[in-house]
């Protein structure tokens, strides 16, 4: 059995499975009988009645035998799964490696989204950006969501090819390109950005072919970039999903499961504020800085900004 096949047999069984009706209606029909009996003198009723009960009995004490089965299945299940799975972390390590042309990190690396998605995520973005606060958006590619983080003041966008960076901003007039902060980094090192300054930190289809290592390092530097009550959204491939099991396995994307990745989060002292899962293998994660959100900006500064030399 393949991989994903795997994750979806047993999200098949999790989704399928539940004796809790079951129980709760025969635990209802015992209380019944049991009223009955104690309003019945005749000695032949009280027989009959007393033999449902017990036989009612008998049947939650199968329900019971039958969902210990299920859980040590699952249990099989999610240990067969969490040792399959351990060759994706070393994989990942190969993908991260792979520094594939531009163009083909254009027309390959892609994650497709229905109309409904790409509003919801718009609507996010609208949400957590404003002239009040700085904003980071960490692999802006062609700039297709930096148009929509311009409200930040000021927008600062980086990337691994400038090739992107330059894409990003060309169609902005050349008086905003000289107020974008815009910096280069194929290392994974965001250590030349001001510290606790950003509202809002947005990744989107870039940390989904990093390895954990990786992400855990990209998370550590948001946090220490993010002022206190800052947001930072990401996308990921979420292996603990069919389909995200499923590029994983065909060595598209890294294996990043959100049994994981959440509690690495906390651990990092993020509060994991929403967990979205969509259609296919769109899954993204908005976890926030401790802290209440702050400024001392009265108005948007309009006076001149020059541009990061890089």
């Amino acid at each position: 059995m393949k991989f994903s096949e795997l994750v979806e047999l047993r999200d098949r069984l999790k989704a399928a499975y539940s004796t809790d009706a079951i129980r709760d209606s025969t635990a209802f029909l015992q209380n019944n009988l049991y009223a009955i009996r104690s309003t019945t003198v005749d000695s032949e009723f009280t027989y009959s009645v007393d033999t449902l009960a017990r036989d009612l009995n008998k049947i939650k004490d199968n329900i019971d035998y039958n969902r210990d089965m299920y859980n040590a299945l699952i249990t099989h299940i999610d240990r067969v799964i969490s040792h399959e799975g351990q060759k994706f972390f070393g994989d990942n390590y190969k993908l991260e490696l792979v520094y594939d042309p531009v163009e083909k990190v254009r027309t390959i690396r892609v994650l497709p989204l229905s109309e409904e998605i790409h509003t919801e995520i718009l609507t996010r973005i609208r949400l957590y950006t404003s002239w009040q606060y700085p904003a980071l958006e960490i692999g802006c590619r062609d700039g297709e969501w930096t148009q929509h983080m311009v409200s930040a003041d000021p927008l600062y966008i980086v990337d691994h090819y400038r090739e992107f960076t330059d894409s990003a901003i060309k169609d902005f007039t050349e008086e905003y390109q000289r107020r974008i902060r815009v910096y280069l980094t194929p290392d994974h090192d965001l250590s030349a950005l001001p510290k606790n300054q950003f509202s809002f930190i947005f990744c989107w289809n870039f940390l989904n072919y990093r390895s954990m290592d990786t992400v855990k390092e990209y998370l550590k530097q948001a946090k220490e970039l993010l002022r206190p009550g800052g947001v930072f959204l990401f996308s990921y491939n979420d292996g603990d999903r069919p389909a995200g099991a499923g590029y994983a396995e065909n060595f598209f994307m890294s294996y990043m499961p959100k049994s994981m990745l959440i509690p690495l989060c906390e651990s990092l002292g993020f509060e994991v504020i929403s967990d979205q899962a969509r259609e296919m293998a769109i899954s993204w994660l908005e976890v926030r800085k401790p802290g209440q959100l702050d400024t001392v900006k009265a108005h948007q500064v309009m006076g001149e900004l020059k541009r990061y030399d890089y």
